[in-house]
């Protein structure tokens, strides 16, 4: 059952990534470090994913768990719009699985921009790089899924909207303490 209640207010997957990575680049840019100005790009939602990911597996309510998973997808379109990717939902009719295997998922990815980065194991190949990225982003995706739907008996889609309506409200570059939200 969708939280929202007028549905022409849900807006899709790809309408979000979209808006995601434009709002990332207004608020951050090329995600240059503050610490050693080294140009971060599609390194930090990945940061920011594991970060996720962290809480997730410490968190104590639904409400807690939801609020990570949703930060999570934030965090993928944010990776896909600086990687030229497209995220998708798979169908989750297959067996159930867990937070140990969501985070091989994001190591996998992990692995594969890591690699890519140092120009090793064969990832200076574009195609090889893409396509480990996209089996990468879909096995996450599908894993959020799941933990979503089955897990939390919340619809994916909606869990995103909520997040994105949250955090697209968000200003880190006027109000770089805490966004213009009240803490």
């Amino acid at each position: 059952m969708s939280i929202f209640s007028d549905l022409a207010e849900l807006k899709t997957l790809e309408q979000i990534q979209v808006e995601v990575g434009q709002w990332s680049l207004a608020n951050f840019g090329n995600q240059q470090s503050k610490f050693n100005d080294a140009i971060l790009n599609e390194i930090s939602p990945l940061l920011g994913l594991m970060e996720e990911a962290g809480e997730y597996s410490m968190a104590k309510t639904k409400e807690e768990s939801l609020d990570a998973l949703g930060d999570m997808m934030i965090y993928l379109c944010d990776f896909a719009c600086r990687d030229g990717a497209y995220l998708i939902i798979p169908d989750h009719t297959i067996h159930v699985i867990g937070y140990p295997q969501l985070i091989t998922s994001i190591g996998m990815l992990c692995h594969v921009v890591l690699k890519r980065h140092q120009g090793i194991r064969g990832y200076d190949n574009p195609l090889k790089y893409i396509n480990d990225r996209d089996i990468a982003l879909i096995e996450i995706m599908w894993k959020i899924n799941l933990l979503c739907t089955k897990a939390h008996s919340t619809d994916t889609l909606d869990v995103l909207n909520n997040t994105w309506k949250s955090v697209n409200k968000r200003d880190w570059k006027c109000n770089p303490e805490n966004a213009g939200e009240e803490v």
